[in-house]
């Protein structure tokens, strides 16, 4: 006891000041320093622009805390601090996102890769579907398919060069794939209302299940004011005219009706027209192609922060004519769901549960030979539900979570001609059942992860059915039920080398079953038909992934390399010049490389980057693919940002690199690479009203997005926005 006191005393006696610098020892002006006595009194004191500072005569402080703007705080303990004490940069403020590990973490310190775009990012794109939003979200691999003019069917999600459909899907933590198909209602999810959008980049079976094993996409839409808002209403309306008949409306209210209720009301029409067919697919009596989207959703919460439960219903609708008779699509989409949340000092607890019905109408015409004349009327509903269950712990340095989930799919695929006689038929039922455990060990330097998925998956009542070309009497195939289980297991760690420079490995197994769609659906585009397979099995992977993240007050920078193998992998075989016919391919790999850089110019201007190369390929299989790439996946992705939020105006452009890819096994049929700019300028007025003027494919880039679709064109477009209600606090970023 004596000995401290004697050391403190002499200490403070002393003539000589503390002194602050930074890491190149350079001293720190302003300093804010609080000594602590035994007592709990405090004597704060600031340092001088040589970085000293003196302790009040007489203050006997055992401990002391350091605050400096751009520096990281310190806590040290006192005394026997005789020289420089040294400040390190703060790092910048890097996104929280749960995708990686199902809770909120800060992107520098996961042992996983992942990407976000925030609330302010989606504000500043120029994109008008959210499938096309994502193209600036590194590890996304865009097939090029626009969502407002491409058959459904190859609307699907490929993440880190994995491959079609080995990427997941949630919105608002929602499975959002089609589980009859594994294709994406884009439409269902305007860009108007998504909020936030993250996605991780690497093995996710162990803890989401089937689909997971490229990563998972997760976006969050609009929804009630959160818990403490003041009652009362606010919101905002939108109208935007544009070429190419372009325009569109939408409005997003919420109110709070009292500390413990609160609702929000999204609903949105846009519509949209060019001519979208490739030259190949094209025909004299052709005219524009013409789109139309709705969508819908109300949100209603009760309870409190700590136990609440909230109900949600989303309904949507589009319409697709592609320009000439009988050669149209449209989908329905109703979506019922419930989250109950509870939270407890020992543990969180959620449980969500919800209800799908889709409908889908695909009319064909007998292109080539006869255009515009019927070929086919193809009616494609499903029903899914599901519930799902989770729990999460935060003993000590600890956290623990455990999931549950159930999942029921029941769909059918009928196709009619002239007259509506029976061509085909498929239809079957999926049951899926999932047991997720997780831990991980947070530690100053340090984080491990571990965790492992229990997955099985019934399939049952699987019919198809055919017709016999010379009786034209149907032919049904009863397929025998069977059930395929697997454990995906993952593994993570994460090593600060320095403060800013992160190391992190992961490797993970996933699995993904065939959707019901590949099992029983056949379709044909243009002279091409598309068969199923009864007899597929689940693909299996194995996925390691090695990274560096660096970040400091303006820079945030990340490279990682990803391998992953697929077992049995799922995709079209070429049997005939005009059929394909799914199956199992004995593997497929996947090596791929991606960069990321984010500099902050000063507090309103960000620039942004990313690039990605990747070669995605037929490891083993038949002679005639082995190492050709795998459908719709780039070899190279890029994009880079620059957005001015400043002043009264605004301004942005993005620069987006799509690689060459093919659509199909053999690789004889090219999209090509493409380059497209996109720029945006914008205003605001003090009364809450805004103009933002954004322009698309500004080079007129004209290039292939799937086989039979040519791209948007250059696109001007006005948009008006009138916000109500809320406060808009005033910012160095805002007019």
């Amino acid at each position: 006891m004596f000995l401290p006191l004697l050391l403190v005393a002499t200490f403070a006696g002393s003539p000589g000041p503390l002194n602050i610098v930074d890491d190149r020892k350079r001293p720190i002006a302003s300093a804010v320093v609080t000594f602590v006595d035994r007592d709990g009194n405090t004597d704060v004191e600031r340092s001088s622009p040589s970085g000293d500072v003196r302790i009040r005569d007489g203050f006997l402080p055992i401990r002391i805390h350091i605050d400096a703007a751009g520096f990281q705080s310190v806590d040290l303990p006192f005394p026997g601090l005789l020289g420089p004490i040294r400040l390190d940069h703060a790092l910048s403020t890097i996104a929280a996102v749960s995708v990686a590990t199902g809770s909120a973490r800060n992107l520098h310190t996961l042992p996983l890769a992942a990407s976000v775009l925030d609330e302010k990012a989606i504000a500043a794109s120029t994109a008008s579907t959210t499938d096309s939003l994502l193209r600036s979200l590194p590890g996304f691999d865009l097939d090029r398919s626009n969502s407002e003019f491409t058959n459904y069917g190859q609307l699907r999600v490929s993440l880190n060069g994995a491959g079609e459909d080995r990427g997941l899907l949630l919105v608002d933590g929602i499975p959002a794939q089609d589980a009859f198909g594994g294709q994406v209602d884009w439409n269902a999810y305007p860009v108007g209302d998504v909020t936030r959008a993250e996605i991780l980049r690497g093995p996710g079976s162990a803890l989401y299940g089937s689909g997971a094993i490229g990563g998972v996409v997760a976006l969050d839409t609009r929804g009630p004011a959160p818990f403490g808002a003041k009652q009362g209403t606010d919101g905002s309306v939108s109208g935007e005219l544009g070429g190419n008949d372009r325009a569109g409306a939408s409005a997003f209210v919420r109110s709070t009706l009292s500390p413990a209720l609160a609702a929000s009301l999204w609903s949105s029409r846009t519509q949209f027209s060019y001519n979208d067919l490739a030259p190949g697919y094209r025909s004299p009596i052709d005219v524009a192609a013409f789109s139309q989207n709705s969508a819908d959703a109300f949100t209603a919460r009760l309870g409190s922060p700590s136990s609440n439960v909230e109900f949600s219903n989303l309904l949507s609708h589009d319409a697709q004519t592609e320009g000439r008779p009988n050669y149209t699509f449209a989908r329905a989409l109703e979506q019922y769901a419930l989250r109950y949340f509870h939270s407890s000092s020992f543990a969180d607890t959620t449980i969500s549960a919800y209800e799908r019905d889709s409908y889908v109408t695909n009319v064909a015409d007998q292109y080539p030979a006869k255009p515009g004349v019927l070929r086919y009327i193809q009616n494609v509903p499903s029903w899914e539900n599901g519930i799902e269950a989770i729990v999460r712990a935060t003993p000590a340095n600890w956290e623990l979570q455990a999931r549950g989930e159930l999942r029921a799919v029941h769909g059918i695929s009928n196709q009619v001609g002239a007259g509506s006689a029976l061509q085909s038929e498929g239809s079957g039922s999926q049951q899926l059942g999932g047991l997720a455990l997780q831990a991980s060990l947070h530690e100053h330097r340090f984080e491990g992860l571990v965790g492992a998925r229990y997955d099985q998956t019934t399939f049952s009542n699987g019919t198809s059915v055919s017709v016999n070309s010379t009786t034209h009497l149907p032919i049904t195939t009863l397929a025998p039920g069977r059930t395929d289980a697997a454990i995906s297991p993952r593994a993570g760690l994460r090593y600060d080398l320095s403060p800013a420079l992160a190391l992190r490995l992961s490797a993970g197994d996933g699995i993904r079953s065939p959707y019901l769609n590949e099992l029983v659906r056949g379709y044909v585009i243009g002279s091409t038909t598309y068969l199923p397979n009864i007899n597929l099995i689940p693909e299996r992977s194995k996925s390691f992934t090695f990274g560096l993240d660096d970040v400091d007050s303006r820079n945030h920078a990340s490279l990682d390399f990803t391998h992953t193998d697929v077992a049995n992998a799922i995709a079209f075989e070429t049997t005939s010049p005009t059929t394909q016919m799914r199956s199992n391919i004995d593997q497929t790999q996947t090596d791929g490389i991606t960069g990321t850089f984010q500099h902050k110019i000063n507090e309103c201007v960000n620039l942004d980057a990313s690039a990605t190369e990747q070669a995605a390929r037929v490891a083993s299989g038949p002679a005639a693919i082995i190492g050709k790439r795998l459908a719709y996946i780039p070899n190279s992705n890029a994009s880079l940002g620059i957005d001015d939020s400043a002043g009264a105006l605004r301004f942005g452009v993005d620069a987006n690199y799509f690689g060459q890819t093919y659509a199909d096994d053999l690789n004889t049929e090219p999209l090509g690479a493409a380059l497209t700019f996109d720029a945006h300028a914008g205003t605001s007025f003090g009364d809450g009203s805004s103009l933002k003027l954004s322009w698309q494919n500004l080079t007129r880039q004209v290039y292939l997005s799937s086989i039979d679709r040519i791209a948007p064109p250059a696109t001007l477009q006005l948009t008006f926005t009138q916000t109500f209600g809320r406060t808009r606090p005033k910012s160095v970023c805002s007019g």
